[in-house]
């Protein structure tokens, strides 16, 4: 995960509300995250907040991810403001897959400061020079059962 500077405008949230449901202001960062902040950034700022992300429910593999929301209305929720998020251009962009039970599989685009993507080394490609999702994405099928 990555850490946040103190400056970051995200640093100073609390991490879940009391009752450990993302808060209205959480939920609220998560619509209007820029692209300028990073989609990464992001991904790790939801981790946080992912309930059971530690058990399973929340999977990356480069620059896939595969999230399930193990039907708990908060992970719904943050999936909600994940769909969105940048005026709906990041699941535009990133969503590659949905499985009943709440399983979705997404390709988390990083942009250079040039604005073209940038993709990790070790992210393989598929047939046509994408991004190859379809471990997670028949991991996720497999969980649907």
């Amino acid at each position: 995960m990555t850490d946040l500077s103190l400056d970051h405008p995200a640093a100073t949230d609390p991490v879940l509300a009391a009752d450990g449901y993302p808060s209205e202001v959480e939920l609220q960062r998560i619509r209007d995250w820029s692209l300028e902040a990073g989609w990464r950034e992001l991904m790790d700022y939801v981790q946080a907040r992912w309930a059971y992300a530690e058990h399973g429910y929340w999977r990356q593999r480069g620059d896939c991810f595969e999230l399930s929301t193990a039907g708990w209305s908060g992970n719904e929720d943050m999936i909600g403001a994940l769909q969105q998020a940048y005026s709906g251009v990041f699941w535009a962009v990133c969503f590659r897959a949905q499985h009943r039970g709440g399983h979705y599989v997404l390709d988390v685009q990083r942009f250079g400061s040039d604005g073209k993507m940038v993709r990790e080394a070790s992210t393989p490609l598929d047939e046509r020079g994408g991004v190859s999702c379809k471990g997670l994405a028949a991991a996720a099928e497999g969980h649907a059962s």
